[in-house]
């Protein structure tokens, strides 16, 4: 006797679900990885990163095809995609919402911090398709003195990053802090020129949101979920980089890194609400569900 069912999945476009056989409306999502590395970025990954990219690849365009994907894609009344690349993947006789869940990490709650750093600052797990090589080499072209590059998390990318940083020249002003406590992430993101968030390819970062939502300008490439979510908070500067030339690529973001540190925004005096919620776009999805069937 249910109206609506939701099958809220892993953030994969390509895995079936059970749920379309109950002959009811449904929606699906929200569903990613449909986002791939940019081929100018591709030497960016590493050997072992660009493996596990082709891998990631080739596994999804054969699981697509399978019967059972493609009919739980058709069946769905509504398919909530993280990004408008993964939108684009997605076949159905429904309707394709973008909505980022990333947005629903926004904060709500904080202790402003003082006067803004000029550090820029990268959180997250260390692996390759995160970019965090990208923002060490950013980092070094960037004429920003007096600031620091500060990672938090940890990972299999940190000895490449660490070796990274060693051959550019910039132990002192790279710093690796591991992973510490969220109340101190937040007070380091808060008081940062800038998150700076590179990512190759990434659905719907919660990082983002984070920062965004406490004031905190964000750079990232034009790719995925980061820029959709960064369109959430229009009163935030964001620096995003369009996909170009490698050359072209990497300008744009010393370009950002030079502007953010150049003149650090004023910490903002409380939490700001994204445009959206993505509890709001949820039930949007059921509305138009319910409606359509």
């Amino acid at each position: 006797p249910f109206h609506l069912a939701h099958h809220v999945t892993l953030a994969t476009y390509w895995q079936r679900s059970g749920v379309h056989d109950l002959g009811i409306p449904f929606v699906l999502g929200p569903v990613g990885g449909g986002v791939s590395t940019p081929w100018p970025l591709l030497r960016e990954l590493g050997p072992g990163g660009l493996l596990s990219d082709v891998v990631r690849l080739v596994t999804q365009r054969v699981w697509e095809l399978r019967p059972s994907v493609r009919a739980t894609m058709s069946a769905a009344a509504v398919v909530l995609a993280q990004n408008p690349e993964t939108s684009k993947r997605i076949r159905t006789r429904g309707m394709v919402l973008v909505a980022p869940n990333g947005v629903s990490a926004a904060i709500t709650e904080w202790e402003r911090p003082g006067e803004r750093t000029r550090d820029l600052i990268v959180v997250g797990r260390m692996i390759p398709y995160k970019g965090g090589a990208l923002a060490v080499r950013a980092f070094a072209r960037a004429d920003a003195p007096g600031s620091r590059l500060l990672f938090i998390g940890d990972g299999p990318e940190r000895a490449r990053l660490e070796s990274l940083v060693a051959s550019l020249g910039l132990r002192d002003r790279v710093v690796f802090e591991g992973r510490i406590p969220r109340s101190e992430v937040l007070e380091r993101m808060g008081s940062a020129a800038a998150l700076l968030h590179p990512a190759l390819h990434d659905d719907s970062p919660l990082t983002v949101a984070e920062a965004l939502s406490i004031g905190t300008p964000v750079i990232c490439l034009d790719r995925g979920g980061p820029p959709v979510i960064c369109s959430l908070w229009p009163d935030v500067e964001s620096h995003i980089v369009e996909i170009g030339s490698r050359s072209a690529i990497m300008s744009g973001l010393v370009e950002a890194v030079e502007r953010a540190v150049g003149a650090p925004a004023e910490p903002a005096p409380k939490p700001l609400a994204p445009e959206r919620s993505f509890g709001d776009q949820l039930l949007n999805a059921y509305a138009v569900a319910t409606k359509e069937t």
